[in-house]
C-alpha cells in the first residue's frame, strides 16, 4: 500500500508538469512504428510490454494507450502517460539530426526513475530509453544503479537493456562475485579479441563456474556454453584444441551439444538472476500485417484527435505504407535453423582426416535435403525463368561443399561452385578452407581456394572494439575472474605464433610529371587578359568521347581542343589527355582526332579561351596553366585530390606535323605509340602485346572456348565510353558534392588489359586490345597522373567446359556472370550485381 501511496504522489508531480514536457509530434509515432523493436538480449517482460504498447497504439493515442496497459505493468497511469510519450520521442528521433531535445528528455526520464524503479520492468525500459538519448553513457548507468536494492541484477538488466562493451564492463564491476550472468552476455557480443572470449568460455564451462547456475538450469546452461566455446574455437582455427575438448565431454553433454533439435529453456537463473534467451527464429516484433495495421490506426487515432484528417484516411496511409507483394518463397527456408555447431564441428573433423565421423555427424544435419533440393532447383534454372528463386537465406548451403567431397567425390563439383560459391567464398573458417580447397584445387577452379588458403599464424587479435575498450574489458576480467591468466597463458601458447600486425602502409609517394616534349614559354604580357571563351558558332560536334575545350576559326581553318579518356585511362583523378581535331572547311566537318601526349593536370590544364591565337600556320600555340596534380593525394574516392605545382600565362607550341607522324606505319602515331610503351622493346611473349598482331605469324588454329570466353566476357564487363565521374581538386573540405565533371571516352577505345600476352593469342578483336604486364602499369603511371586497366578475374569451368561462372569487380559495382556454350557460342547470364 505505501508503493502505490508513494507512485501517486510521484503522478501527481508528474501530471502538475505535464504542460511542459516533450510529446509526440504524428510524426513521431509514425516513426516510431516504423522503427525496428529488435533487441541483442531481450527480457521477456520488456517484450511483452512494448508489444503491448504497440497493440494498443492501434486503436488509441499515446496517452489512452498508456492508460490501458499501466495496471497490468504496475506503473501509475500518469508515470506510464509521462514515460510513453518519452518513449516514443527517444525512439523516433533517435537517429535523427537535430539533437536540441535530448539535454530535456534526458532530464524527464530521470526524474522518473524513483516511480519507474518499483515496477519489474521499470529499469530495462528505462536504460533502454535513456540509451536511445545517448549511446552508453557512463553517467546513466550510474544514475540508474544508485539506490539499487540488488547491485548485481540491476548493473546486469541495465548493461542488457543498453548492451555495450562499456556497460558489461561497469555491470560486471559492479558485483564482481555475481557477474557470471554478464561475463555470458560480454563472451557472446562480440566486442572481446579471441585472445580473451577464449580464455573466458574456458572459464565459463569450468566446474566451478557451471555451479553458479541454479541446479535446474546447469544441464541447459552447459550445454549453451560448450556450442559457443566449441564454435568460438574453431572460428578461430583453434581446430586441434576444440576436436580435444569435445571428444573429452561426456556422452549426456556431448550428444544434447550436437542435438539438432535441442532448445535452451527461455529463462534460466544464475548468480540468482534471471536470464532470458530467445529461440533461435524467434522474433520480439510485430509481424508486417499487424505493423501495417498499428501504424494505420494510430496515425488515424492521431489524425482523428488532432481533426486534420478524414476517417477515410486510413485506408489510404495503409495503402502507401504497405509494401509491394512478395512471391511465395520456399517453405523449407527455416530448416537450417540450430544452435548446434554440426557443420563447423564436421568440416573440423574432416580437415583432420576423420571423415568417417564427419559423414556421420553431417547426415544429422537440419536443412541439408532442403539444400541440395534447392541447389537443384537453381541449377537447372534457364535464363529468364519467371518462377521466383528458392529463398535460401536460412538453408546450410556451406554444407554442400562437405557433403560433395564426402558423398560423391568422383563428381564433377562445378554446379556445387556454382550455387554456393558464386557469389562468395563459403565457410571462410580455418577448417573450412581446408575443405573447400580439397574438393576445389587451385589447378582445376581458379580463384576459389588460393584466395582463402588457411594461414599458419592465427590472428587471436582481430576485434571491432577500440584498443581502449579493449583494455577495460581485459582489467575487467582480470579483477572478476579468479586466476583469469591461468586461463589465457596456456590458449595463447598453443595458438603459437600470431598472425603479424600489418605493416605500416607507405606514405604516398608525389610522382613529379614528365617534362614536356614541346616548348613551354610564357605568353606575352599584352595578351595576357583572357577572353570571353565563346566558340565560334557553326561548327560541327566533336565525335563522341571528346569533350570541347576550347576551339577557333580563321577563314576555313578550324581547329579545336578536348580532353578524352580514350588514350587516358585515369578513372576520377582526371579528364584524360588532350587531343586536336583539325577542319579544312570551316568547322563542318573533323579530320580524325591527334592525340598530344599532354595529361590533363599532369601538368598542364589547357585555357578555355586566350588571346594567344590558337593556330599560326602549321604550329599550334596553346595556352595552358600548370595545376599539376599531387599523387600522394590520390584516393579512392578522390574527395581530397590537391595541386602540388601551380603557374599561369603559359603557352606551348605543338608542331602539327609532329602530332600526325606514324613513323612505322602501324597505325598509331608516335606520340601515341610512347605514351602507351608501344614503341619500348620487348622479347617473345611479353608485353605491352597488342591483340591480334600476331596474326600473321603463329596462328593455325581457331581460338579456344576458354579464350572466346575471355573475349566475349569482356565484351559484357567494359563499356568502351566510360563514364568515371571526375573530382575537381584543391575543393573545401566541407564541399564534398559539387565542382565534380562527367569524363568522356570514344566508343573505339582500346581494352588496357592486365593479364597474360598467352590468354589473348590468334584472336581478333573488333577494337584494339592491349595487354599489360604489372611492371608496365607503374611505367605508364610515370606519364600520367594515374592509369587504370582492367584484370579479367578468373572462369570456374565445369569440366566439361561448357559451363562457367566469373565473379567481378570494379570497386564500386560488381556481380556473377553464368556463361552456358548453347550452339557454338558462349551465351551470358548475370545471375547477381551490386552497386556500392
Amino acid at each position: 500500500m505505501a508503493k502505490w501511496v508513494l507512485a501517486s504522489a510521484f503522478a501527481l508531480l508528474v501530471e502538475s508538469a505535464a504542460s511542459g514536457q516533450i510529446q509526440p509530434t504524428s510524426e513521431d509515432v509514425r516513426n516510431y512504428l516504423e522503427g525496428s523493436t529488435h533487441r541483442s538480449y531481450p527480457e521477456a517482460t520488456t517484450v511483452a510490454w512494448e508489444r503491448d504498447l504497440r497493440e494498443h497504439l492501434a486503436h488509441a493515442t499515446p496517452a489512452k494507450a498508456a492508460d490501458a496497459i499501466a495496471a497490468r505493468y504496475d506503473i501509475a497511469p500518469a508515470v506510464m502517460r509521462h514515460f510513453v510519450a518519452a518513449w516514443i520521442v527517444a525512439k523516433a528521433r533517435q537517429y535523427g539530426q537535430s539533437e536540441a531535445w535530448k539535454p530535456s528528455l534526458r532530464a524527464e526520464l530521470l526524474s522518473m526513475a524513483p516511480a519507474l524503479r518499483r515496477a519489474p520492468i521499470g529499469l530495462a525500459v528505462l536504460a533502454e530509453a535513456l540509451d536511445a538519448i545517448h549511446d552508453c553513457s557512463a553517467a546513466d548507468f550510474t544514475a540508474l544503479l544508485s539506490g539499487a536494492q540488488d547491485r548485481a541484477a540491476d548493473a546486469y538488466r541495465i548493461a542488457s537493456a543498453a548492451a555495450c562493451d562499456d556497460n558489461f564492463t561497469r555491470a560486471a564491476l559492479a558485483a564482481p562475485d555475481r557477474a557470471m550472468p554478464t561475463l555470458i552476455r560480454i563472451a557472446h557480443w562480440g566486442g572481446l579479441p579471441p585472445r580473451d572470449a577464449l580464455p573466458l568460455y574456458s572459464w565459463l564451462t569450468s566446474p566451478a563456474a557451471l555451479s553458479r547456475v541454479a541446479a535446474p538450469d546447469r544441464m541447459a546452461v552447459t550445454v549453451l556454453l560448450w556450442q559457443r566455446y566449441l564454435e568460438a574455437l574453431l572460428k578461430a582455427g583453434l581446430d586441434v584444441r576444440a576436436l580435444a575438448l569435445f571428444d573429452g565431454l561426456s556422452l549426456e553433454v556431448r550428444a544434447a551439444v550436437l542435438s539438432p533439435t535441442y532448445r535452451l529453456p527461455e529463462r534460466v537463473v544464475v548468480d540468482d538472476i534471471p536470464m532470458t534467451f530467445f529461440h533461435v527464429g524467434g522474433t520480439t516484433a510485430l509481424s508486417a500485417s499487424e505493423s501495417l495495421d498499428v501504424m494505420a490506426d494510430t496515425l488515424a487515432a492521431l489524425a482523428d484527435d488532432a481533426a486534420t484528417f478524414a476517417p477515410e484516411d486510413r485506408k489510404v496511409i495503409k495503402e502507401a505504407v504497405a509494401p509491394p507483394p512478395m512471391p511465395q518463397t520456399d517453405v523449407l527456408a527455416d530448416e537450417g535453423a540450430t544452435l548446434a555447431p554440426i557443420l563447423p564441428l564436421a568440416m573440423a573433423l574432416a580437415a583432420a582426416g576423420r571423415d568417417a565421423e564427419a559423414r556421420q555427424l553431417l547426415s544429422t544435419l537440419p536443412g541439408l535435403a532442403a539444400a541440395k533440393a534447392v541447389a537443384s532447383n537453381l541449377y537447372s534454372r534457364s535464363e529468364g525463368d519467371q518462377a521466383p528463386a528458392p529463398n535460401t537465406s536460412r538453408l546450410p548451403m556451406n554444407a554442400l561443399i562437405l557433403d560433395q567431397l564426402l558423398n560423391n567425390p568422383a563428381a564433377d563439383p562445378y554446379p556445387v561452385a556454382e550455387v554456393v560459391l558464386a557469389d562468395g567464398m563459403g565457410n571462410d573458417t580455418h577448417a573450412g578452407v581446408i575443405v573447400r580447397c580439397r574438393l576445389f584445387p587451385a589447378q582445376d577452379f581458379p580463384g576459389l581456394c588460393e584466395k582463402g588458403e588457411p594461414s599458419t599464424a592465427l590472428d587471436l587479435d582481430r576485434t571491432i572494439s577500440s584498443d581502449a575498450k579493449v583494455a577495460a574489458s581485459e582489467a575487467m576480467l582480470r579483477r572478476v575472474i579468479p586466476d583469469y591468466d591461468a586461463f589465457r597463458t596456456p590458449l595463447l601458447m598453443e595458438a603459437g605464433p600470431q598472425s603479424p600486425s600489418p605493416p605500416a602502409r607507405a606514405a604516398p609517394v608525389s610522382v613529379v610529371a614528365p617534362t614536356s616534349p614541346f616548348i613551354e614559354r610564357p605568353i606575352p604580357s599584352e595578351r595576357r587578359d583572357r577572353t570571353t571563351g565563346i566558340s565560334p558558332i557553326g561548327l560541327a560536334p566533336l565525335p563522341e568521347g571528346f569533350s570541347l575545350v576550347r576551339a577557333e576559326r580563321v577563314g576555313q581553318r578550324a581547329v579545336a581542343i578536348s580532353v578524352s579518356q580514350t588514350l587516358d585511362p585515369t578513372g576520377e583523378i582526371s579528364g584524360g589527355g588532350y587531343w586536336v581535331h583539325l577542319s579544312a572547311d570551316g568547322g563542318r566537318q573533323w579530320a580524325p582526332p591527334l592525340y598530344t601526349g599532354l595529361a590533363e593536370r599532369f601538368p598542364y590544364v589547357v585555357a578555355p579561351s586566350s588571346r594567344l591565337p590558337l593556330i599560326e600556320g602549321d604550329t599550334l600555340t596553346i595556352a595552358v596553366d600548370v595545376a599539376e596534380i599531387d599523387t600522394a593525394t590520390i584516393t579512392y574516392p578522390p574527395v581530397g585530390l590537391r595541386t602540388r605545382r601551380r603557374a599561369r600565362n603559359l603557352y606551348l607550341t605543338l608542331p602539327i606535323a609532329e602530332l600526325r607522324r606514324d613513323s612505322d606505319g602501324d597505325g598509331w602515331t608516335d606520340i601515341a605509340s610512347h605514351h602507351l610503351l608501344l614503341d619500348s622493346r620487348r622479347g617473345a611473349g611479353g608485353t605491352p602485346f597488342v591483340v591480334g598482331s600476331d596474326l600473321q605469324s603463329a596462328c593455325t588454329t581457331t581460338p579456344s572456348r576458354e579464350q572466346q570466353a575471355r573475349i566475349g566476357l569482356l565484351s559484357k564487363l567494359l563499356d568502351p565510353r566510360g563514364a568515371a565521374i571526375v573530382e575537381p581538386f584543391d575543393r573545401p573540405n566541407n564541399q564534398i558534392a559539387i565542382g565534380t565533371q562527367r569524363a568522356a571516352a570514344s566508343a573505339s577505345q582500346p581494352l588496357f588489359l592486365l593479364g597474360l600476352p598467352e590468354d589473348y593469342k590468334c584472336l581478333r578483336p573488333t577494337r584494339p586490345m592491349i595487354i599489360y604486364s604489372s611492371k608496365d602499369i607503374e611505367a605508364l603511371k610515370r606519364g600520367v597522373p594515374d592509369f587504370h586497366a582492367f584484370e579479367l578475374p578468373s572462369i570456374v569451368f565445369n569440366r566439361a567446359h561448357d559451363r562457367g561462372f566469373v565473379r567481378w569487380s570494379t570497386g564500386w559495382a560488381g556481380g556473377t556472370y553464368r556463361m552456358r556454350w548453347l550452339s557454338g557460342k558462349w551465351e551470358y547470364e548475370s545471375i547477381s550485381d551490386w552497386v556500392t
